[in-house]
C-alpha cells in the first residue's frame, strides 16, 4: 500500500511538472505561430488564389472557343417525297414516281465548332483589366492584412508583459507594506508609534491585497488572449523572453511620402481602378459585335447532299457575324452609367481614406515622441520615489516624523513604477503603430534589431 501510494504521489508529481513546462516566445517567435494559425490570413491567402484564377478566366474568354456537339434523334416515319412525271411514252403504262430519298428513322449529327470575338467593344479586354486591378487589390490586402496581424500579436505579447509587470509591482508593494507593518506593531508595543497607524497599514496592505488580485486576474485574461492568437492549448504557459528595451528601428524620412503607398490604400486605388475598368466593359455592348466562326460537320443524313442518304457525310462552313442588338441600348447605358457611378463612388473612397492616413500618420507620430519623454520622465521619478520612501522609513524608525508618511510614499512609489511598466509598454507600441501607419510593419521583425 505504501509502495501504491509512494508511486501515486511520484506520478502526480511528474504530470504536474510536465504540465507546467513553460512555452518560451519572443515576438519573432510569437509572430510566426500567429501567422501559422490566424483564419483571417488564410482567407485572405484564399482570395488572392480566386483573383489569380479570374484573371486566368478573363484571359481564356480572348483565346476561340472551341466547341464538340454530338446529337442522335429518332424520327416517325414519313414517306419520302416522290416526283411523279407528268407525261408516258406511247402504248406505255404510266412511269412509276421517282422517290426523292431513302427512309430515314436515325439521325446522327457531329460538329466542331471554333469560334473566335473579334471586336466585342473592347468589353473582354476591360474585363480582364477589372480582374488584373481587382488581384491587386487582394494581394494589398493580404499585406494589409499580415500587418495588422502584427500589430495584434504585439499588443497581445507586451499586453501580457505589462500585466506579469504590474503584477510584479502589486507583490512588491504587498512585501514593502508587510514589512513596514511588522516594523509598526513592533514600534507600538515599545510604545514608539500608536495604534492608529497600525490600522492604517492593515487597511493599505488590505486594499493592495485586492489589487494583487486584480492583477493576477488581469494576467490570466492576458495570457488567454496570447494563447488564442497564436493557437495554443488554453493550459499552457508562456514565458516572454523579449527583451523590451530593443525597440524596433525608428522610421526615417518622410512619412507622410511612405504612407502613400500603404497596402489599404493600394488596395482601396486598386478596387477604384477594377470599378472604371467594369464600368468601360459594361459600355462595350453598345457596340457592334463581330466574331469569326468555322464548324465542322460530319451527319447521317447530312442535308447538304440531296438527295438524303442514310450515310454519314462531312461538310463545312465558315462565317463572319455581326451582331447588334440595337433595342438594348437603353438598358445597356443605363447599366454603364451605374457602374460609372460606383467608380467615382471608389475615388472618393480613395480621397478620403488619404486624408485618414494623413491624420493616422501625424497623430501615430505625436504619439511615439510623447511616449519616448513619458518614460523617461517616470524613470526619473521613480528613482525619486524610492529615494522619498526611504527616507520616509527613517524618520520613521527614529521618530522623527509620523509614520504615516512612509504609507503616503510607498503609495507614491507603485503608482509611479506602475506608470513607469506602462510608459515602457506605451512606447514599444507606439513605435509599432506608427509602422503600422506608414505600412513598413512586417511579420518577420524585418527592419528590427
Amino acid at each position: 500500500m505504501r509502495a501504491r501510494g509512494l508511486l501515486w504521489l511520484v506520478m502526480t508529481v511528474s504530470s504536474a511538472g510536465l504540465a507546467a513546462e513553460p512555452v518560451r516566445l519572443d515576438l519573432a517567435q510569437a509572430l510566426a505561430r500567429a501567422a501559422a494559425h490566424s483564419p483571417s490570413l488564410s482567407m485572405r491567402r484564399a482570395a488572392v488564389d480566386a483573383a489569380d484564377h479570374r484573371v486566368s478566366a478573363t484571359t481564356a474568354r480572348l483565346l476561340p472557343r472551341l466547341s464538340l456537339n454530338v446529337r442522335y434523334t429518332r424520327l416517325s416515319y414519313v414517306q419520302p417525297g416522290e416526283i411523279t412525271l407528268p407525261f408516258s411514252l406511247p402504248n406505255q403504262p404510266p412511269p412509276d414516281p421517282i422517290r426523292l430519298g431513302e427512309v430515314i428513322r436515325d439521325q446522327f449529327a457531329s460538329s466542331v465548332v471554333l469560334e473566335q470575338p473579334v471586336f466585342t467593344g473592347l468589353s473582354l479586354l476591360n474585363t480582364r483589366e477589372a480582374a488584373q486591378h481587382a488581384q491587386q487589390a487582394a494581394a494589398a490586402q493580404l499585406q494589409q492584412e499580415q500587418q495588422d496581424l502584427a500589430l495584434r500579436t504585439e499588443e497581445a505579447y507586451f499586453g501580457l508583459f505589462r500585466a506579469r509587470q504590474l503584477l510584479e509591482v502589486t507583490e512588491q508593494s504587498m512585501k514593502a507594506l508587510t514589512a513596514h507593518l511588522a516594523r509598526l506593531e513592533r514600534l507600538a508595543l515599545e510604545g514608539a508609534t500608536t495604534q492608529l497607524d497600525v490600522s492604517r497599514t492593515r487597511t493599505r496592505l488590505a486594499g493592495t491585497r485586492v489589487q494583487q488580485l486584480q492583477a493576477r486576474a488581469a494576467e490570466a485574461v492576458a495570457q488567454q488572449a496570447l494563447l488564442t492568437l497564436l493557437g495554443l492549448e488554453a493550459d499552457a504557459v508562456l514565458e516572454l523572453t523579449q527583451d523590451l528595451e530593443r525597440l524596433p528601428l525608428p522610421v526615417e524620412g518622410d512619412l507622410q511620402a511612405q504612407a502613400s503607398s500603404r497596402p489599404d490604400l493600394q488596395a482601396a486605388r486598386a478596387l477604384a481602378a477594377s470599378r472604371e475598368a467594369q464600368a468601360r466593359a459594361a459600355g462595350g455592348g453598345l457596340w457592334p459585335q463581330v466574331a469569326l466562326r468555322a464548324a465542322a460537320q460530319f451527319d447521317s443524313p447530312n442535308q447538304r447532299y440531296f438527295p438524303l442518304r442514310n450515310e454519314f457525310n462531312p461538310s463545312w462552313d465558315a462565317s463572319v457575324i455581326l451582331s447588334w442588338t440595337a433595342w438594348d441600348w437603353l438598358a445597356t447605358w443605363h447599366t454603364q452609367r451605374a457602374a460609372q457611378l460606383d467608380a467615382l463612388g471608389a475615388r472618393h473612397a480613395v480621397a478620403q481614406l488619404e486624408d485618414g492616413v494623413r491624420t493616422e500618420v501625424e497623430r501615430r507620430r505625436l504619439e511615439a515622441a510623447t511616449a519616448f519623454e513619458r518614460r523617461q520622465a517616470s524613470l526619473e521619478a521613480v528613482d525619486v520615489a524610492e529615494q522619498s520612501l526611504q527616507r520616509a522609513q527613517r524618520l520613521c524608525d527614529a521618530g522623527q516624523a509620523p509614520c504615516i508618511g512612509v504609507l503616503d510614499a510607498e503609495a507614491e512609489l507603485t503608482r509611479l513604477r506602475a506608470e513607469w511598466v506602462q510608459s515602457r509598454i506605451d512606447l514599444r507600441l507606439a513605435a509599432s503603430q506608427l509602422r503600422r501607419a506608414v505600412g513598413t510593419l512586417s511579420l518577420t521583425l524585418e527592419g528590427k534589431p
